[in-house]
């Protein structure tokens, strides 16, 4: 069932993602999610495939922002993040302001996909986070359009409403 009011922030809707499994479905996941999946409906219908490319990614690295997950699972995350989000022949490449920072995930992700023995560094997660933060995925981007999506959302009376407030 639909909870009654949306989340005020996207930071508030990104939280019901911190336990987002690495190999999940981010269509499936976001399809549990009728206040997501909604959003992502919002972008779609405004063709904005750059904004639901972001919209993945923060669901998808959620986990790591939270903290939620084991070692192990930081580094399936980390590496998935990077094969969908950064890798050159990804169809869901993702766009970020600063493109130091692009090739750092980039090569960082590359390196852990190709040795699974090595440990990422606290430097390889934290760029990673840094790329949540980036002005292309949220100050220019999500945070602009989930407050937009936030102003269409006005409950609307119910029909019956509205016929009890007649008599």
């Amino acid at each position: 069932m639909m909870q009654m009011s949306p989340p005020r922030t996207l930071d508030e809707l990104l939280g019901d993602f911190a336990s987002v499994r690495p190999d999940a479905d981010l269509d499936t996941v976001i399809a549990a999610n009728p206040w997501a999946q909604r959003f992502k409906d919002f972008l779609d219908k405004r063709n904005l495939k750059g904004k639901v490319i972001a919209l993945k990614f923060l669901i998808l690295t959620q986990p790591l922002e939270a903290q939620s997950h084991s070692a192990t699972n930081s580094r399936l995350l980390f590496v998935r993040a990077g094969a969908l989000f950064f890798a050159e022949d990804s169809a869901m490449q993702l766009s970020l302001s600063n493109e130091v920072l692009f090739e750092e995930v980039s090569a960082s992700t590359s390196r852990a996909r190709r040795n699974p023995a090595a440990r990422l560094t606290s430097q390889d997660l934290e760029n990673m986070l840094e790329a949540r933060r980036d002005v292309n995925v949220r100050l220019n981007g999500l945070d602009k359009k989930f407050s937009r999506f936030l102003a269409q959302q006005t409950e609307l009376p119910s029909p019956v409403a509205c016929l009890l407030s007649i008599l």
